[in-house]
């Protein structure tokens, strides 16, 4: 990525690469892949987020929280509530079912009671418990974690480097101790954890570095990426006190490939508005993907006959790991979202209802 006035094209494309290596991650193409893309992919958009931070928000910190609340926060209360409202049908259309789902752990229906829990949770805690929501931890996530982190630039005057130590410390305590601030927006490990990659972003970007088109980073960081997806294959919720440092250096190799893949991309017109555009609407692919992934389990069902209990098989149906369905599971997952945006967006401009739910 460059700082010039074309940034925002290279932080599309890289979000665009991004999202969909998280839904290829998913998708049950391969054991080992998934372990190379865990290594960074969610690291990858808290990067992104931090280089995206605006300067003039530390005259404005109202300003910044607001931002905060209308990208993060509101679309995440908008949808966890849908999906909440339609959790007892999604059980009805086994979507969800008693017997199957994650880790083989089925999902019950909701009482009126435990539906007002959850819309309680969901409101003050930013905590759902719906299934297909479950990458929906990424915004609570990186809503605290980017707030931690503008507050501590504050605190060190936009000392970038102090700002970044101050987080890495706070990171190793939090994990060591087990600490996390509780009730409401809970302050925990993986929000510190945000931080520190958040901030890394950001003084990316003030640096003003250029390690995309060099060959020899980038060889070293896929080195790297191999390397670590064999002997160290963390993912960010398993990352600890000991593995922090290895693992932001290696989610910023990752990062790099990304940036490096990015520019490359730029130079073909096509592609680089294809990949702009999913990058543009990586919060709708975020969204509904899982949902999405249902149609292709659906189909399967229906072509190897087997019960429809299994649609509720979480994310994808078992039978199809490391089978050539992933492709089909990908497809739907990236498609389908985009499908369902543009349509909205096409209602919006000739009927003008609805409200934005394109998160960028």
């Amino acid at each position: 990525m460059s700082s010039d006035n074309k940034y925002s094209d290279s932080v599309s494309i890289c979000k665009g690469i991004g999202i969909i290596l998280m839904v290829l991650g998913h998708s049950g193409f391969s054991a080992y892949g998934s372990k190379i893309i865990y290594l960074f992919h969610m690291p990858l958009f808290m990067i992104l987020s931090g280089y995206c931070l605006s300067d003039k928000y530390f005259d404005n910190v109202i300003g910044f929280l607001k931002s905060r609340v209308k990208r993060l926060y509101l679309p995440f209360v908008y949808w966890s509530l849908i999906f909440l409202l339609l959790h007892n049908v999604f059980l009805y259309l086994h979507v969800y079912d008693p017997n199957f789902g994650y880790l083989g752990v089925g999902t019950n229906s909701y009482s009126l009671k435990e539906t007002a829990y959850w819309a309680s949770s969901i409101l003050f805690r930013m905590n759902g418990d719906e299934p297909l929501l479950g990458a929906y931890w990424f915004l609570r996530t990186l809503f605290v974690g980017s707030i931690l982190s503008f507050f501590l630039l504050l605190l060190c005057k936009r000392r970038v480097g102090l700002a970044i130590l101050t987080a890495v410390v706070l990171s190793i305590i939090f994990s060591f101790f087990g600490w996390k601030v509780p009730r409401y927006f809970r302050i925990g490990i993986m929000e510190v954890y945000c931080s520190v990659f958040y901030l890394i972003g950001y003084w990316y970007r003030r640096a003003n570095l250029h390690f995309e088109n060099n060959y020899g980073i980038l060889l070293i960081s896929a080195v790297l990426l191999i390397l670590s997806s064999i002997y160290l294959p963390l993912s960010y919720p398993d990352v600890t006190a000991s593995t922090l440092i290895p693992y932001v250096i290696i989610a910023s190799a990752g990062t790099l490939i990304v940036a490096f893949i990015s520019d490359i991309v730029k130079r073909s017109k096509y592609f680089s508005k294809v990949l702009s555009y999913v990058g543009n609407n990586t919060f709708i692919i975020l969204t509904l993907h899982f949902l999405a992934f249902k149609l292709i389990s659906l189909l399967y069902i229906m072509s190897h006959g087997i019960g429809f209990e299994h649609l509720a098989e979480f994310p994808i149906i078992d039978e199809t790991k490391g089978s050539f369905w992933w492709i089909a599971y990908v497809f739907a997952g990236v498609c389908i979202p985009l499908i369902f945006q543009g349509i909205y967006n096409y209602l919006k401009r000739h009927v003008g209802c609805g409200r934005q739910i394109s998160v960028s």
